[in-house]
């Protein structure tokens, strides 16, 4: 989702969950369309991502996935 990207002056985020923690992960990306964007590059498919940015999360903060 659109919604899950951060932005910084020169990158594109999102936050990735692993161990129950969060990493922002550096993507690559393509097509906006509607409230979807293509990611090109910088996840494998596998990951669990926040659906939505939170920019008072920070880098390895601890998360609970209900």
């Amino acid at each position: 989702p659109l919604n899950s990207l951060r932005n910084n002056d020169t990158q594109q985020l999102v936050t990735v969950i692993k161990n129950n923690k969060a990493t922002l992960q550096n993507v690559k990306i393509g097509d906006i369309i509607g409230d979807y964007v293509e990611i090109l590059g910088g996840l494998n498919g596998t990951e669990t991502i926040l659906k939505t940015a939170d920019n008072f999360l920070n880098e390895g903060d601890s998360v609970k996935i209900q």
